[in-house]
């Protein structure tokens, strides 16, 4: 593993106008980390409940602050699980794609 890819990871927040309405502003940070296949089983376990994961990002742990929504080559996808696995300093994030959303 040595975290040669690199993903947005997108905060939604709402900002005020000067006459007080809001509206949604996406941020944006980008980090590195490893693409991996989602398992077999992982992914037959999630279609039992309606989820179609297609990829899995390994990255540090310091980077990741509970973000839901991701962006890799141009696409958004939906966090659908993080996983820690024996390393601490990683996590795991099991995504699928936002229908209809590319980035």
């Amino acid at each position: 593993m040595n975290f040669s890819d690199e993903i947005d990871l997108i905060v939604h927040e709402y900002r005020q106008d000067a006459d007080h309405n809001q509206y949604p502003v996406d941020t944006k940070r980008r980090v590195f980390c490893d693409v991996l296949s989602v398992g077999r089983s992982e992914y037959y376990a999630a279609a039992q409940t309606d989820l179609r994961p297609e990829h899995v990002f390994r990255l540090y742990s310091a980077d990741y602050n509970g973000e839901k929504e991701v962006e890799y080559q141009d696409m958004r996808y939906t966090v659908v699980r993080t996983y820690a696995p024996k390393n601490k300093d990683k996590v795991d994030l099991t995504c699928e794609r936002k229908v209809g959303n590319e980035g």
